[in-house]
């Protein structure tokens, strides 16, 4: 399992939009990903638990990739998230 911290710089926080953008990105992916924030863990290929999680502008979270490519997945999420505008 591989785990990297991302700052969220949204300038709205995950809302509905950016959340579908990262769901799309990691619904085809074999393995598991999920999004951590505090005590908190959403299913990165579950929008609903995602929205849950009331991430805002500035929270920094923890994304956790098992399966296979682990790395470059992770590296990928972390990226899209940290790129996430509106």
């Amino acid at each position: 399992m591989i785990e990297k911290k991302v700052l969220v710089r949204a300038a709205t926080g995950l809302h509905a939009r950016p959340v579908s953008v990262l769901v799309n990105s990691v619904k085809e992916y074999e393995g598991t990903a999920e999004m951590v924030k505090g005590d908190k863990a959403a299913n990165l290929k579950s929008s609903v638990r995602i929205m849950a999680l009331r991430v805002k502008t500035g929270d920094e979270v923890t994304v956790k990739v098992e399966g296979p490519d682990e790395e470059a997945t992770c590296d990928k999420i972390v990226e899209l998230i940290a790129s996430l505008k509106d």
